[in-house]
């Protein structure tokens, strides 16, 4: 009895060895540099953007108001579609929630009328086009004028990754210009990676001790009181989990929790379930809530396709009867033919020369002549009624 229990105890002993020496070599791996994070982020995020092709579709399947607030809350249920093959894409955003359905096709849920058909964007030869169904009306214009399209990269921004800029550079386009575009505030006013952390590099630290997140080692890389990161080097430099301030020392702004990566190519992992909390605005909310969370969205990958995008998506087919304003050419029509090609006009006054730009520009002209020549006429006609009442 006394070999059994001796035997017990040296395998019982050898077993806990091994168990504390496998976490102490876990907790002992050579700490990354910020270097090493930044270019791991950069890595991932370019094995992605530059494949041939993709299509991710995500839905926010859920939201739960969490302190009641002035702005905050009210998020309703939404799928977004984001496809990109070669140098074309595609984006679709559809509100998934049935309430009280109008005559007009809109949709009331939780107070606000949604449409209930997608609105969807198709850019291609730097041209884009911008249907909404339920309104019957579509529009095409230069991708530099775009505004709808950069509401669909909610997945993108929760790991991190800015695909608005990427959309327009690759369409050889300047992303500052979009900078200025207030609509566009909340979509692109974030702290992308890795630009954030290239921008603050010498603020931010990485501590000598991983964390668990969802049961896997996380290097912490931190910008004291300001941004926090739960980095997984072994699953391609994954955002596993994310809480950033309003500024240094300020309360949260947002938390996100990146779940359930997958590798969906050699290489390139991909999450497919989010959880974002919004805290509460420092700027327009009263500071008794401030740091607490307003909003809790629950986001869920349903397909991703990875070179394997049919061309079709990008082809669109609009329906007769739907008014067509073609900012290009700066014209108006109705769709009756359904074989119609909303892209051919343009596309045909861009190609071959500059004419688009001439076009364009003698437009603007012409529109600036005619403001200052109205303005001219006001003030004098003011001025003919001033003499006439002396």
């Amino acid at each position: 009895m006394k070999a059994s229990f001796l035997l017990s105890s040296v395998l019982l002993s050898t077993f806990l060895f091994g168990v504390f020496t496998g976490m102490a070599k876990g907790q002992s791996a050579a700490v990354p540099t910020i270097d090493d994070i930044i270019n791991g982020i950069k890595s991932s995020e370019n094995l992605f953007f530059q494949l041939d092709s993709f299509m991710v579709h995500c839905e926010r399947i859920r939201s739960e108001d969490i302190t009641p607030s002035r702005f905050g809350g009210g998020y309703t249920n939404v799928a977004f579609i984001v496809a990109k093959k070669d140098a074309k894409w595609f984006t679709s955003k559809a509100f998934t929630e049935v309430g009280q359905v109008g005559a007009d096709g809109l949709n009331m849920v939780g107070g606000v009328w949604t449409p209930l058909e997608p609105q969807i964007s198709v850019l291609k030869n730097r041209l884009l086009l911008e249907w909404v169904q339920y309104g019957e009306r579509a529009s095409v214009d230069l991708f530099a004028n775009s505004n709808n399209v950069h509401q669909c990269f909610d997945y993108f921004r929760h790991m991190g990754w800015n695909a608005s800029r990427r959309m327009v550079e690759a369409d050889g386009g300047n992303y500052e210009v979009l900078l200025a575009i207030p609509a566009l505030g909340d979509h692109l006013d974030h702290p992308f990676l890795p630009e954030f952390l290239e921008q603050n590099k010498r603020r931010y630290i990485v501590h000598p001790t991983r964390e668990y997140v969802d049961g896997f080692l996380c290097w912490v890389v931190e910008y004291p009181g300001m941004d926090k990161l739960w980095i997984d080097t072994k699953h391609g430099y994954a955002v596993r989990k994310r809480i950033y301030h309003w500024g240094p020392g300020k309360p949260r702004k947002f938390a996100i929790l990146n779940q359930d990566w997958k590798e969906v190519s050699p290489g390139l992992w991909l999450p497919h379930k989010q959880i974002v909390d919004k805290y509460a605005s420092i700027v327009s909310e009263d500071s008794k809530i401030w740091d607490q969370v307003t909003a809790r969205m629950y986001y869920e990958v349903k397909e991703i396709l990875i070179d394997d995008v049919p061309d079709s998506l990008f082809e669109v087919s609009l329906p007769v009867g739907t008014r067509v304003t073609d900012f290009v050419r700066d014209v108006q029509y109705t769709i009756w033919d359904p074989n119609t090609d909303p892209f051919a006009g343009p596309i045909e006054l861009a190609s071959g020369s500059n004419r688009w730009i001439v076009f364009r520009a003698l437009s603007i002209i012409a529109g600036s002549v005619m403001f200052f020549v109205g303005l001219w006429l006001i003030l004098r006609k003011m001025e003919m009624q001033k003499k006439e009442g002396k």
